[in-house]
């Protein structure tokens, strides 16, 4: 864990022996023990103009990482200040943090600088009037950071030295730190650009933004559908109202306490056409109320017809329609990307007409699924085969 003793030494000899030492309020600094899954190491420290200590970290677990940053008013006070941990999605591996020692101005007494290096670069963190900003770039490579003093006479620009190349033969340089920087610009993920048969109650899924806060999501149909939804906390939204067979033009933005990050590029999808009620139109219904499945022989369907999910993603459940032009041998199933059958929803013998199947994804990981239908004669003879993916979210 974390301790830092206060001690003096007086003899002339080096190095000393531990009871020579005299110790000073014995253990003045305990921050926290290592467990099995918890190590906290390679603590930098700092005093700001008003006397209170500054202790920065580097804190893993099997998880991951991160930075943490705890302030205290004195060496040998009981009173903690609030703590600060700096994990941000994007930035694995933290190094070592360097804290930097106040700045000497009368403006600003307790403005400090913490930076640290991780797999997307050289991360930076300001104290300023107080607060501490949320981390951000400085540098898109390097490593083994460490602060230097102010260099320039007013004292307002501070610079920090660094190892600036991944290999042999290895550079030193430094640069000063830039003001603190909003979120870079955020990648959509899903759906697909220009993607259509969407549900209209699919979350919208985008990448996480280092350092964001929070996210806002503008969606418009570009004939007078105009929603803008600020302060989304998860990088999935499900936007209410959406309409069957529109299309839709859609970006997101993060924002922290540095400001507000640039627009994504905009993407488009068009929904799909609106589903019917079961029963409505098909065949046989699902549901298991009605005699013989809610047979309704007045209606059958022209052509065979894999639907999409809906909703998709989805947690745990999804349901997926499907048409049967003519009778036949039915198997609906549900497989993982390795082509393992995970679920089979439906191996019977059907009639012609509109179905629909709900699969319960229970325990399963998140990640892409395919639903799979494969319809045969009675001699063996396939007669249909398609496939749909849907995303399973946790």
């Amino acid at each position: 864990g974390i301790r830092l003793l206060h001690g003096s030494y007086s003899n002339a000899a080096w190095p000393p022996q531990a009871s020579q030492i005299v110790w000073e309020m014995n253990q003045v600094l305990h921050v926290a023990d290592n467990t099995t899954n918890d190590t906290y190491s390679k603590p930098s420290i700092a005093l700001d103009a008003t006397g209170k200590l500054h202790l920065a970290w580097q804190y893993r677990n099997p998880s991951g990482g991160s930075i943490q940053e705890q302030t205290r008013d004195v060496f040998t006070s009981a009173v903690t200040f609030s703590t600060v941990s700096f994990s941000s999605c994007g930035s694995a591996a933290p190094s070592s943090p360097s804290l930097s020692d106040f700045r000497y101005t009368a403006t600003k007494p307790d403005d400090m600088a913490l930076t640290w290096s991780a797999s997307n670069g050289i991360v930076c963190a300001q104290l300023v009037r107080g607060t501490w900003s949320a981390p951000y770039l400085i540098a898109p490579t390097g490593s083994g950071v460490n602060m230097e003093s102010t260099l320039d006479p007013y004292d307002t620009t501070r610079t920090i030295e660094y190892v600036g190349s991944l290999a042999s033969p290895y550079i030193i340089a430094t640069m000063a730190i830039p003001p603190p920087q909003p979120p870079p610009k955020t990648m959509l993920l899903f759906p697909p650009n220009l993607s259509t048969g969407i549900s209209p109650g699919i979350p919208l899924l985008w990448d996480c933004a280092f350092a964001a806060s929070t996210y806002k999501l503008h969606i418009d149909d570009g004939a007078g559908f105009i929603r803008d939804f600020p302060g989304i906390s998860q990088t999935s939204f499900v936007v209410p109202g959406l309409r069957y067979l529109t299309t839709y033009y859609w970006r997101v933005q993060a924002v922290n306490s540095n400001g507000a990050g640039v627009w994504s590029d905009t993407r488009t999808f068009k929904t799909q056409a609106s589903p019917l009620p079961p029963g409505s139109r098909s065949g046989h219904s699902s549901d298991p109320s009605q005699p013989d499945g809610g047979i309704n022989e007045n209606i059958i369907p022209k052509r065979f017809e894999l639907g999409e999910g809906h909703p998709n993603p989805f947690n745990p459940q999804t349901t997926i329609n499907y048409e049967i032009a003519r009778e036949g041998h039915v198997a609906l199933a549900v497989y993982d990307p390795a082509g393992r059958e995970v679920a089979r929803l439906v191996d019977e013998d059907q009639g012609a007409g509109s179905y629909q199947r709900t699969w319960d994804a229970g325990a399963r990981a998140s990640g892409i699924y395919f639903m799979r239908i494969v319809v045969s004669d009675r001699s063996g003879k396939e007669l249909f085969r398609a496939s749909r993916k849907v995303i399973l979210i946790r």
